[in-house]
This record gives structure tokens, sequence and C-alpha cells, in this order.
């Protein structure tokens, strides 16, 4: 028999323990009696070590133990679809939902995490790992909290809600007269271990298209990124396979990826109402890549990384699909070795309803710069000397506490080629104001050019590429300018806490050309209804929009209908 209890004499507050023991009492059972006081005295003892953690004290909680605050215990709490306590939440449907659905493992989102117990804390690893987590499609919201600390050990708690994540649909589409459909069924959770799984047939237009993905994100528990795609467009095989350890944090040291990709591509490379027709054509394209890169531990800015690799690309004409000659001139073979930089500085801020309905987005409002340069030489196998440079530039900023900026510049250029000048730049603008929690203007303009590069590649208006008023690929060319202003009005209608819905009205205008003919602008008033699942790893919202054309063709319908998701030129 054991029994505990405290000596009220001269040994107050202490501890005694009395065994007593049959004659039948084997050893081994005397040795597990005894290993459980020991675990249950010491789990007492380390208790009174511990304090309710105080925000915001941990310089302090250092100094005084003169011991580096590291992770201690992580508890992951991984919650239901709904909650059914709300009122809102608690109908059947609700809970049907929540019967149904296959709740992420605890081992999942601990795989995810930016830190493990032992790692040296800090709360911008806490934030970090919201953001990553938040960034999880199957996963709706994160919060990650210290709440004891244990000597120099701080106790975390990680709660998570899920998102609904295994989806067989049927969905049927129209934008600028050309008609889409598409059956697939889709778990980006599955079995609850943050695998993604898909399988898809769809057509759009005269193209038909089956696919098979898989993706990992933490292969066997590790840090590793499996991705593995396989496709088959009008009867052309495709696949893309991608394996590496990625940046998981701000922190990691380094990051390499080996992949290799093929596809075929086929389209109209002229727009629907050009004069002259331009054969249909099927294009191949081809990569293979090898990548490493390393934070630079000493830089004065948070986050600056150095790589390189080696890149094969190859773009091949293959036939025009009616048997009409082709102009193949922008077909290429390139094998050139690059190098890489980047520097960044994060400032991230959380806000509801920027790109989503009612969730929470995190929002990266600081500097980023990438350059990359790659030596293409006749020694190894190319057709000429080149320099082939790209730079990338993000920055966004607050202008108050209801608006932001967003702006990206993107440039691509090939210096020392002879036969083909290639050049291609991209200027990008964004204005984001909160009207009020429930009205909010966006405006967006964009500019970009492309010379040298295939057909395939001109800039496009008209339906699901800007200007929804008119036919799909509308105008074609190297060079376009878009822009539009946007109201959207929140509603409180969400049927069953199922769909999030908005209304809006807009106005879009550009124009698509190339650089030896010219085009006319054109524009468009519109407006549409906006649904987004609440509880969907389909994170984008989908549009119903009716456009009318301010437009004097003749040939054009008097309006336009797209149905399809959230437009981002």
């Amino acid at each position: 028999m054991l029994s505990q209890g405290v000596d009220h004499g001269d040994m107050k507050d202490t501890f005694s323990l009395h065994i007593v023991t049959r004659h039948s009492l084997q050893p081994l059972r005397l040795s597990v009696v005894l290993l459980a006081v020991f675990i249950s005295l010491s789990s007492h003892a380390d208790d009174n070590r511990c304090v309710a953690w105080q925000p915001g004290g941990a310089e302090a909680l250092e100094s005084n133990s003169g011991q580096a605050l590291v992770f201690g215990r992580i508890t992951i709490r991984t919650g239901d679809l709904f909650d059914l306590s709300r009122e809102s939440e608690n109908a059947f449907v609700h809970s049907a939902a929540n019967s149904l659905h296959l709740n992420t493992r605890q081992g999942t989102v601990f795989n995810a995490l930016p830190f493990a117990e032992g790692d040296v804390f800090s709360v911008e690893k806490m934030l970090e790992a919201e953001r990553i987590l938040r960034g999880k499609r199957y996963l709706r919201d994160a919060l990650v909290t210290a709440h004891r600390l244990c000597e120099n050990r701080v106790d975390v708690e990680v709660r998570t809600v899920d998102n609904w994540t295994l989806t067989p649909s049927a969905s049927f589409g129209s934008a600028g007269g050309q008609t889409r459909y598409s059956f697939e069924i889709q778990d980006m959770n599955v079995l609850g271990l943050g695998k993604e799984f898909t399988l898809r047939n769809s057509r759009s237009g005269d193209e038909q298209k089956t696919l098979f993905q898989y993706g990992d994100d933490n292969v066997l528990g590790s840090r590793y990124r499996l991705g593995v795609q396989f496709s088959d467009m009008d009867g052309e095989p495709g696949y893309s396979l991608e394996f590496g350890l990625p940046f998981y944090s701000q922190v990691a040291t380094h990051a390499w990826q080996i992949s290799a990709n093929e596809s075929t591509r086929s389209l109209s490379s002229s727009g629907a109402y050009d004069d002259q027709q331009v054969p249909e054509l099927s294009l191949q394209s081809t990569r293979f890549e090898l990548q490493f890169s390393k934070r630079l531990p000493d830089s004065d800015l948070p986050t600056a990384r150095l790589g390189g690799g080696i890149r094969i690309d190859q773009e091949q004409t293959l036939a025009a699909i009616d048997g009409q000659d082709i102009d193949s001139a922008t077909d290429y073979q390139q094998a050139y070795p690059f190098l890489s930089a980047q520097w960044s500085e994060s400032r991230w801020v959380k806000r509801q309803n920027y790109i989503g309905i009612r969730n929470i987005e995190d929002i990266d409002l600081g500097l980023s710069v990438s350059a990359e340069a790659g030596l293409i030489l006749r020694g190894l196998g190319n057709e000429e000397d080149t320099l082939r440079l790209s730079i990338d530039l993000d920055k966004g900023w607050y202008a108050g506490n209801s608006s932001l900026h967003n702006f990206s510049f993107h440039q691509l250029q090939y210096f020392g080629s002879r036969e083909l000048e290639r050049k291609e730049i991209s200027v990008r603008y964004q204005f984001f104001y909160w009207l009020s929690d429930v009205d909010q203007l966006d405006l967006r303009l964009s500019a970009q050019m492309r010379d040298g590069f295939s057909a395939f590649d001109n800039f496009a208006v008209g339906g699901a590429d800007g200007l929804r008023g008119y036919p799909t690929r509308f105008q074609v060319g190297g060079r376009r300018v878009l822009g539009v202003a946007e109201y959207r009005h929140i509603t409180a209608w969400s049927p069953w806490s199922l769909v999030n819905t908005a209304v809006t009205g807009f106005i879009e205008g550009g124009r698509a050309w190339s650089e030896d003919e010219q085009a006319d602008t054109l524009a468009n008033i519109g407006v549409g209804l906006l649904l987004a699942p609440t509880r969907s790893s389909r994170s984008a919202v989908n549009r119903f929009d009716i456009a009318v054309p301010l437009s004097s063709n003749e040939d054009l319908d008097a309006f336009q209908i797209f149905i399809g998701t959230q437009i981002n030129f």
C-alpha cells in the first residue's frame, strides 16, 4: 500500500513515504511502484519551479536566471471545422461536417513549426509559426502562445482550426465566350498528414487536360519537400518533379532544390478579332535545374542570401496543328551556371478583408530585392555567348491605418545576343483602402512588355486575362497596359456560416498590342457577386460578374458573363 502525507511537527511541509509489502510482492512490482512515486514527486517539484509566462518579460527573466530562454514543452491542440459552442455554428450541418472531417494530426502541425523543443526562444519565432501555419491550405487559422516558464524553458501552446480539404467537384465556367469545365477529386490534407493529392480532367475551349499531382512539404516528418505532377494535354504527356530543402524559416541557414519538368502548350497566337489569322501552335518546354542558397549570418539586413546553380532550358515549336509552316525563330536551348542573391526586410501585418473575405491574412509590407546572373557560353554547347540578368523588387507600405501600397518591378534581359534581342519588363502597383469594416476600394495598375519570346508568351486582354467585357484573347501582343478600380461591399449574409458573400462594382481599361502594330484602348464596367467558402482549402474567391464593353465594335456582344476565381494581373 502507498500513502503520502505531511508531517505537522518539526518537519512541516516535507513528504513522508510509507511502503508496506506483503510476502508475495515481487521485486519487479516493487520497482514499478517506486518508479511511479519518483516520477510523481519529480513532477511535483518541477511544477513548483514553474511560473505563469509574463508577456514582454523575457529580457528580465533571462537576466535573472543567467540562462538563455529556450522552447520547452510544445502542446498542440487541433480544432474542428466549426465551434459548436457558437450559436451560428451549432446546426446539424456543422456537427455533421465535424463528424465527417478527419482532423489534422498533431504531428503534422509539429512538423510545420519553425522551432522545436530546446531551440532558443523568441516571440518572433512564435509569430512566424502562426504565419507558416496560416499559409497551409488545410488550416484556417492558428494561434501560438507562451503560457508557462519553468526555469529557462518556455512552454508553448499551438492551437489550429481546420479547413475542409476533401473536395470531389464538377465545375463549369464561361469567360469571353469560351466554355470551361472540369471534374476533379482533391485532398489537401490526406488522412490529416498534410499531403496533397489531385486528380483532374478539364477542358477549356478546344484544349483537354488530365492531371495527377502529389505534394509533401515534410517528407517522413523532415524539412524536405517533394512535388510530383503528371499530365496529358491533348495527347502530349508532361511531368514535373521537385525535391529539396526549402528555407522553411527566416533563420534557416541554407536551402537546395533539384527539379525537372516538361510540358506542352497549344493555343492560337492571334487575338480573337485580328485581321491576320495565325495558325494554332504547339510548343514543348523542358527545364532541369539544380540550385543551392545560403543565408549570410553577418549581414546588416534581417535576411541576406547568396546562391547558385545550373539550369538547362529548352523551348521547341513542334509543328503547326493545322500543318502550316511557322516561324520558330524564338526556339532556343540553353545550358548555363548562374549566381543569385536576395536581400529582404519583412514587416508583417495581420488584416481582414484584403484579398479574401472575413478571414485573417498575413501581408508583408517590407522590402525584397533579388537578382540573378547566368553565363551562357559556347563552350557549354550554346549557340552564342550571352549574359542573362534578372532583377525583382517588391515593396509594400502603409499610408495610415486604413490604406496600403504595393509596388513590384521585374526585368529580365539577355546581353550580347547577336541573333535575337530577348527582354521582358513588368511594373505593377496597387492601392488598397479599407473604407470601413465591410467596404473596400482596390486600385491596380500594371504595364508589361516582352520581346524575343515565343508567341505563347504574349500578353492578352479579354475574359480571365482582364477586361471581362470582352471575349478571351480579344487583343494579344508583346505589350500590355491594364488598370482596374473596384469597390467591394461585404454583406452580412453567410448561409449557415459556410460562405461569406460580397457585392462589387468595377471599371477596367487597357489594351494589348505588338511593337509594330497599334491597338485601340478598351474599357468596360460591371457588377458582380463574390462567394468565399469559410472552411475550404480552396482559398480563392469565386466571382459571378456581368461586364459591359464600352466600345462601338459591332461584332461585340452587349455584355459578357464571367464565372471564375479572383482575377489578379
